[in-house]
């Protein structure tokens, strides 16, 4: 079963694809330069399609929204969890919601890393794949993989 996990945000959105825990590949959506929000979206709706369509995952484990933040900065990312779902429903894909708290302790043993530790130990036990920097893509698909990895044993209990 190929599991796709999905970290949606704004400015940087990751995925990462595992076929019985095993990491396939990673990949990260970053926002237009100069674009208005509408067209952010439609972007973001776009490249998700074409990279649901081109790695046909069967099951999408997307981040569900806990981190308290302003208004404004929850209703944009919220936007982006919302494509995300609609992207992955119109693909034929199971869709669970997890915080990524949670996806954390079922896949490194402990909810409350920060994204930089969570970083750190993914890099640890995925030595050989280019994770590159943690705030240029790294992070956001460090934490998607998280997602794909924890996401199925959260869904079963």
């Amino acid at each position: 079963m190929k599991i796709v996990g999905i970290d949606p945000s704004s400015s940087c959105s990751g995925v990462a694809l595992v076929e019985n825990n095993n990491l396939i590949l990673t990949d990260a959506w970053k926002k237009l330069k100069n674009g208005s929000p509408s067209e952010q979206l439609v972007d973001y709706f776009v490249w998700l399609q074409s990279w649901l369509t081109i790695n046909k995952p069967d099951v999408a484990v997307i981040e569900f929204l806990s981190v308290v933040r302003n208004a404004e900065a929850t209703r944009k990312i919220a936007h982006f969890q919302a494509i995300s779902s609609l992207c992955c429903k119109l693909r034929g894909l199971m869709v669970i919601e997890a915080r990524v708290t949670s996806a954390r302790k079922a896949t490194l043993g402990k909810g409350n890393l920060s994204k930089q530790e969570s970083y750190n130990m993914i890099k640890k036990k995925f030595p050989d794949h280019d994770w590159g920097r943690i705030d240029n893509g790294g992070g956001d698909r460090a934490d998607a993989l998280i997602l794909a990895l924890g996401g199925i044993s959260l869904a079963e209990k």
